[in-house]
């Protein structure tokens, strides 16, 4: 197997727009996956990540490559075009859940992450409003007129 020879045919632009636009179809079919079906939050999570644009393709398109045997010996014994579209979207049902529960991870710690923000940002504006109001108290303080202790001589 030569790899550089397989990624040089994987990374081609023909190609990666393939694995792109089969990637659409493969959502599609998953948007309509029954509500009981495993991991179907995931799934129709990753579906609208694809539906976006947001995925990175090119690493979308080596996981197809690595998964599927079939498209690896097409990549290596020929070129890009001797991939068949059925193999490339049985590569993608056959990753997509994996895919899906790694973009929910990640998900989900994103949402941690902007939680622990949030409250951070909370604690910062409850420290600034102290501090605004500590300032503001030391101000009339220093205003108001002192008492003078008087002295008997």
């Amino acid at each position: 197997m030569a790899t550089d020879k397989i990624i040089k045919e994987a990374a081609s632009q023909l190609f990666t727009q393939r694995v792109a636009f089969l990637a659409l179809r493969v959502a599609q079919a998953v948007a309509g996956d029954s509500p009981d079906a495993e991991n179907r939050a995931e799934r129709a999570d990753y579906a609208a990540y694809i539906f976006r644009g947001e995925e990175k393709i090119l690493l979308l398109t080596l996981h197809v490559v690595v998964a599927s045997d079939a498209i690896t010996a097409a990549l290596d014994g020929g070129s890009a075009a001797d991939v068949k579209d059925e193999d490339i979207e049985a590569a993608l049902e056959s990753i997509w859940d994996a895919r899906a529960l790694a973009f929910g991870a990640v998900s989900m710690q994103l949402q941690k992450a902007q939680r622990l923000v949030d409250e951070v940002w909370s604690a910062v504006q409850v420290a600034k409003d102290a501090a605004f109001e500590a300032q503001e108290a030391v101000t009339s303080l220093k205003t108001q007129p002192q008492a003078k202790a008087t002295k008997k001589e």
